[in-house]
């Protein structure tokens, strides 16, 4: 997975809810012209599901202008969200279909995908969030833009595919290099296992791909990013309304380091 060296750009956080390892922010990387990306903004997490009586009391308390869950209608009806009234009004669903796995068990009926053909799957799912569902990202863009000054948080159920995805469209919004992106990104290993429900719906030889972060994952969403829209600030502008306005909106999120 991840080595000290390709994580070693990740700001330093604590756990903001011990049951929740991979609920995290993204502030506090440091960009090239000596800003970096402002605290308290923007939240990546696995599901809100199973929320305890204290992990309510502080999302209640964190206030966040918005919840964006990149869940598909399947995962939404088995693991509903439960959100207290005022939040659930916050609450934006922009469903996405993954694919991998599916297209595992079409081509392997017997449920016994090599790991090669399992990475490879994986890998082109990657491809295919931006192909596929590009209409979907620009749209979680646009609601950014139009929420100011509130913590946004987005997730879908690890808070590993999906939302990595998201999670470097924002970074690279903001106008943060490819390895800081990576390292966001890889930064996951250490902080999510899947749940032995989840692990159970998997067929065992395409485990360690499905649950793995591989840099070549995310980097094959980039590289179709590039391919298609001419890389992420040029998605960025189409999704802001314009180079002047994704301008205004980096402004706004980016803070000089003490």
């Amino acid at each position: 997975m991840s080595s000290a060296s390709e994580t070693q750009n990740v700001p330093s956080q604590g756990l903001l809810l011990p049951g929740r390892p991979n609920l995290r922010w993204l502030g506090g990387f440091r960009l090239a012209d000596g800003r970096r990306v402002r605290q308290g903004r923007f939240l990546r997490s696995s599901a809100l599901t199973n929320l305890t009586e204290q992990e309510t009391e502080w999302l209640v308390k964190l206030d966040p202008g918005l919840i964006v869950d990149f869940r598909n209608e399947a995962e939404l009806a088995q693991h509903p969200v439960t959100l207290p009234a005022e939040l659930s009004s916050r609450r934006l669903v922009l469903p996405i279909e993954s694919g991998a796995v599916a297209s595992l068990r079409l081509q392997f009926p017997d449920g016994n995908p090599p790991h090669d053909a399992a990475l490879h799957a994986m890998t082109e799912m990657y491809r295919n969030l931006v192909r596929q569902h590009s209409g979907v990202f620009l749209s979680f863009l646009q609601n950014l833009s139009e929420t100011e000054n509130r913590p946004v948080l987005f997730h879908c159920t690890a808070g590993k595919d999906r939302t990595g995805v998201a999670a470097a469209l924002i970074l690279g919004s903001l106008g943060a290099p490819r390895e800081m992106l990576m390292a966001d990104y890889l930064a996951t290993a250490g902080r999510w296992t899947p749940d032995a429900t989840l692990v159970e719906k998997i067929p065992a030889p395409a485990r360690e791909a499905v649950f793995g972060v591989y840099p070549d994952y995310l980097e094959a969403a980039l590289e179709e990013l590039d391919r298609s829209f001419g890389g992420i600030a040029a998605f960025a502008q189409q999704a802001f309304g314009g180079r002047k306005a994704h301008h205004g909106w980096i402004a706004r999120h980016l803070e000089p380091v003490d």
